[in-house]
């Protein structure tokens, strides 16, 4: 190759102008994950709004941070016990794979993932059972809810 010819696709962006443009492309990003879908099911996404409404971080690192390890080990230790629970909850009438798979995915990638994005996944996995059924969601949330209070008193999770 020439250098005339490599010349043609090297640009030099100022750096303040490179940020802005990722800014930029985050910015998008973020309203494409807001934007309603034909396939979301409103219904599972209000009940993910109160959900996430009760249980959220505020640390100030929530956005980009993962959980520090043992916050990590109570989520997976809990998570496990969920899809233990909802397996041996499936009957003719009462199918909860879509939560069993929604659980499993988040076991293996929690710990690449923001706090917020954790809590927001369980939110999901919440409002998910909630719709299924008050059975499940007895289960898996109202009667965990006491170790989850546990847990807050221990100061894991921010109530």
């Amino acid at each position: 190759y020439s250098k005339n010819y490599t010349s043609i696709f090297q640009s030099e962006l100022p750096r303040d102008n490179t940020i802005a443009q990722l800014k930029g492309w985050l910015e998008i990003l973020d309203e494409y994950e807001k934007t309603p879908s034909v396939f979301d099911d409103p219904i599972i996404k209000k009940y993910q709004i109160e959900f996430q409404a009760e249980f959220t971080s505020t640390d100030e690192d929530a956005d980009y941070a993962s959980f520090d390890l043992d916050k990590q080990l109570f989520l997976d230790e809990y998570l496990e016990m969920v899809t233990l629970k909802l397996e041996n909850s499936i009957t003719e009438s009462n199918k909860p794979e879509i939560i069993i798979e929604e659980t499993t995915s988040l076991i293996s990638e929690q710990t690449s993932l923001s706090k917020n994005e954790v809590l927001k996944r369980i939110s999901k996995i919440w409002a998910k059972a909630r719709k299924q059924g008050l059975n499940i969601l007895k289960e898996i949330f109202i009667e965990s809810r006491k170790e989850l209070i546990k847990q807050l008193i221990k100061g894991y999770i921010e109530f």
